[in-house]
């Protein structure tokens, strides 16, 4: 029989066992994703977001962006990511 903790997922910004255990598989997972992509996790990070919107924005807010930067996208895009 598994611990109580361990059989579901809670916040894990909380500070309670379910919430200590949610953040530990959390943490393994962005581990195994660097891992499945050659990615040094000191040179690297994985985040995860709530959709693709959300995802687009932090890269687009957070890219250093230049002159010559450029911008692609397909035309299937949503007008989220094309405004």
């Amino acid at each position: 029989v598994k611990p109580y903790s361990k059989l579901f997922l809670s916040n894990p910004h909380s500070q309670h066992a379910v919430a200590r255990n949610t953040e530990a598989l959390i943490e393994r997972t962005r581990l195994k994703v660097l891992e499945h992509f050659g990615a040094d996790p000191r040179e690297y990070c994985c985040i995860f977001t709530s959709g693709a919107t959300g995802a687009l924005r932090m890269v687009g807010e957070n890219f250093r962006w230049a002159r010559d930067s450029t911008f692609c996208y397909t035309v299937q895009n949503h007008t989220s990511v094309v405004g």
